[in-house]
């Protein structure tokens, strides 16, 4: 101000309430020549919110903006999140959302720079990292009902950290070094403002200010960046071949020996085969003594023989795989390797291990460092899976791979291509009937004669069919003819040619997509029949369906409905036939006019279709596993414990009935259903909706526990099937609540299920931990649940225990005797 009299003046004509034009020249003067004190600013702030803003604030809309601006300083602030404190306490509801719209005025573009500018101390800069970048601000609003920062930046943290990126991006303008405190005390603040943070830097335009961000950020701040960056961000934009190839080509120009030992593990277990491709491509660039640390550091790791024990099974198949890549085109590092005490102590404990994948992992390796290094492979006849292709990006200049990154999109294969002109070119004439009516007519009245709508012929009918436009006349007799053709198509084209193949992926993401719209009463049934058939017609479909149930925004029924399809799949490929699946389609090699005889009779449901088949097929696993044990169990005592099972547990028909199993099934039915849902849940650290995860997850569980059902006895890797499951269960016990009945029964059928079918010492020697912490929870959970049918199986899970542990006890009476 020019003079402090003429400040005061203003300050007490502000106290004085003045009319409104005097009022919009006394603020339209302070916005235009502010305070220059922190004494004239508290006395401004102070004024204008306990005297201007509760008289006049919602009075004259004009002046918000300059009360706002007259605000707009580190003391403005704070004294604002007081008045919204304690107007939130006294209850003053309107004053508050005075203030809050005050607040948010405040917090508009380039906010951070404007207190920047006129910040004269570093406490003062310190203060706005406390206030924007440690959450100050939004932590105060958090307290509010929602109601009053609804449709602002404070409506959600998502919200609130989009709006935090802008902010340090023009920070980072004026000076990194100012911007790099903001950025590490935002990353710490809330983990989603790092998508926000890397989706603003990640751009050609403004990868200079990222690369200046890791130079100048102190070793254990650039660390946690580059983790975040890596195991967070990128995965979120990988793409096709091209677009990772262009990336890779991007991240080349990254500062070198940033990939250490620590951040490339933290990448193999992010269990994501394009980012290892990118990371071994990115090491390939490092220099050779960083590269090898690394090498040394995940050899360690994949023959510790507490990691093979306690790792998931899929985790160490990514390893070796990110082994396998990392060696590619280094011929002399492999041959040295195959010389490496260490690798050779890895491979022999690897091949004294109980399971046959973990020894299979050891012979892969030994043969692709053989291979790699020019010389003939140890082990003879091993066949193995197509391993990963490594990264060859060929561009001449950095803009190149930029256009090419920001516009790659997905090439559709050829064979599509051809297919679809070849089904183009054929003309399918429509039955009409010349005698039909005006289609208008009433839709109830049989003496009206509709046209027939021509069923469909190829995959690409049906698909046409299932995503018809709800404006076609004949929308709803192509969905019906979908839905009655569409499981005995599906099964006869994947006896003939490639066609389903090709459209497998599109079928089960138009399929899950469905509405009923129709309000069919068959329809969860119907759309469950005709996913059950495309998955058990090409099992590739496994690994879709895991896809869209990770990253697919689906309601939890098209997620049972995705883990309902995988369950009853799998039990169709064991040669399992479950009665409802079965009557869905006629078992038939050529087109037929001839509908399945039960199509309409089954075709009936609710919406809980997909959940009710679940459970019945569960349900009918449980009675299997107590129909013997209910006799044992009865009056038995375990531990002092009386164990007695429910009478309502009675023995059942079976509701299904056993053929042929499909060729190559013990080979294909871990790698395609099991493991692609345990990789899954290990990548996201078990499931997490809100309210509904305990639901979601013992559906989970119940279908890990139906596969594994349909594999014994002979999956070729049923042990390491069985681990995984112990593991997953022992994981959930820790976190599960009495009053989440379905979750415990899921729990106690996939424990029962395993006891069973595995041999006891080998539990035993195995998985002693797990099987105690397993008892240990069943025996106080048993106590305390009401559930008859639940306690029931809580009982025979306690017995089994019982009995497995007494049997292992006499085998080692039985070694010690024979020893003496």
């Amino acid at each position: 101000m020019g003079t402090q009299e003429s400040f005061d003046t203003l300050i007490e004509t502000l106290r004085s309430k003045p009319d409104e034009q005097e009022l919009h020249h006394i603020l339209k003067k302070l916005v235009k020549d502010p305070p220059s004190t922190r004494n004239e600013t508290l006395a401004l702030v102070s004024v204008l919110l306990s005297t201007t803003v509760p008289e006049v604030y919602w009075q004259i809309p004009q002046l918000k903006g300059s009360i706002a601006a007259c605000c707009t300083s580190i003391i403005g602030l704070g004294n604002l999140l007081a008045r919204i404190n304690m107007a939130n306490k006294s209850k003053e509801y309107t004053l508050l959302q005075s203030f809050i719209d005050i607040l948010v005025r405040i917090c508009r573009d380039k906010v951070v720079t404007i207190l920047m500018s006129s910040a004269s101390s570093r406490s003062e800069i310190a203060e706005i990292e406390r206030y924007f970048f440690k959450g100050k601000i939004y932590l105060a609003t958090a307290e509010l009902d929602s109601h009053y920062v609804e449709s602002t930046i404070f409506s959600s943290i998502d919200s609130y950290c989009a709006f935090l990126a802008p902010q340090i991006h023009d920070t980072l303008q004026t000076s990194v070094s100012q911007a790099i405190p903001f950025i590490h005390s935002a990353f710490s603040f809330h983990p989603k403002f790092s998508g926000h943070m890397f989706n603003l830097l990640f751009r050609s335009e403004n990868l200079h200010l990222f690369i200046s961000i890791l130079k100048e950020s102190k070793s254990f701040q650039r660390k946690r960046l580059l983790e975040r960056f890596w195991c967070e961000f990128l995965p979120s934009i990988l793409g096709t071949d091209t677009k990772l190839e262009a990336l890779a080509y991007i991240l080349g120009t990254f500062p070198h020996n940033d990939l250490d030992v620590v951040l490339v593990e933290n990448i193999v277990e992010t269990m994501n085969t394009n980012l290892y491709r990118l990371a071994t491509y990115r090491l390939s660039l490092e220099s050779e003594q960083n590269t090898r640390a690394v090498t040394q550091s995940q050899l360690q790791k994949w023959g510790s023989e507490p990691a093979i024990k306690l790792e998931s099974i899929v985790l160490q198949q990514m390893r070796t795989s990110f082994l396998i890549l990392s060696l590619k085109n280094q011929p002399q590092e492999c041959a040295k390797l195959l010389k490496d005490p260490l690798f050779i102590n890895a491979v022999s404990t690897r091949l004294g291990a109980f399971s046959d994948a973990v020894k299979n992992l050891a012979l892969v390796l030994t043969n692709e460092l053989c291979n790699g290094a020019g010389q003939e492979p140890i082990f003879k006849n091993l066949v193995v899976d197509e391993q990963l292709s490594a990264l060859e990006p060929k561009f001449s200049s950095l803009d190149e791979a930029w256009d090419v990154f920001s516009q790659a999109v997905e090439v559709p294969d050829q064979e599509i291509q051809k297919l679809e002109t070849n089904v183009a070119s054929l003309k399918v004439d429509q039955i009409v009937n010349n005698n039909d009516s005006d289609y208008s007519s009433d839709d109830d009245d049989p003496t009206v004669r509709k046209k027939a709508i021509q069923k469909p012929l190829y995959i690409k009918d049906l698909l046409a069919y299932i995503s018809v436009d709800t404006n076609d006349s004949a929308a709803f007799e192509k969905r019906k003819s979908a839905f009655e053709h569409g499981p005995t198509l599906i099964r006869q084209k994947s006896r003939h040619g490639s066609e389903l193949r090709i459209y497998t992926e599109k079928l089960l993401t138009s399929l899950l997509a469905m509405t009923n719209i129709y309000e069919d009463a068959n329809f969860e049934q119907a759309r469950l029949n005709c996913m059950i058939a495309v998955a058990s017609s090409d099992i590739s479909s496994g690994a879709i369906l895991v896809e869209l149930l990770a990253g697919g925004d689906y309601s939890l029924q098209q997620r049972v409905t995705i883990l309902s399809t995988l369950s009853f799949a799998a039990r169709e490929l064991a040669g399992i036939e479950d009665e409802f699946v079965k009557s869905s389609y006629t078992a038939k090699d050529f087109v037929s006019e001839k509908l399945p005889p039960k199509l309409h009779k089954q075709l009936i449901g609710s919406d809980d279709v997909s959940v009710s088949r679940l459970n019945s097929a569960h349900l009918a696993l449980e009675n299997d596993l107590m129909r013997e044990r209910s006799e044992k169990a009865k009056d038995q005592i375990v531990g002092g414990t009386i164990l007695r099972m429910s009478s309502k547990v009675q023995k059942t028909n079976s509701t299904h009935i056993i053929k042929t199993r499909e060729t190559d099934f013990h080979k294909f039915i871990g790698p395609k259903f099991f493991f692609p849902l345990i990789n899954l849940w290990h990548q996201v650290d078990g499931i997490d909706i809100g309210h509904y995860s305990p639901i979601l997850t013992s559906h989970y569980v119940r279908t890990l526990t139906l596969i594994l059902h349909s594999a014994y006895p002979v999956a070729t890797d049923f042990r390491d099937m069985t681990r995984e499951l112990l593991l997953v269960i022992v994981t959930v016990i820790a976190e599960v609540q009495l009053d989440q009945i379905p979750l415990i029964e899921s729990i106690f059928t996939g424990i029962l299920l395993v006891l069973d079918t595995s041999e006891s010492q080998y539990l035993i020697e195995t998985f002693s931990n797990e099987l105690q912490a397993i008892e240990m929870w069943a025996s106080a959970v048993w106590e305390k649940i009401i559930d008859e049918k639940v306690k029931s199986l809580g009982a025979g899970v306690l017995l089994r225990l019982h009995e497995i542990s007494a049997k292992y006890e006499r085998t080692l009476m039985g070694q010690l005797n024979s020893t003496f």
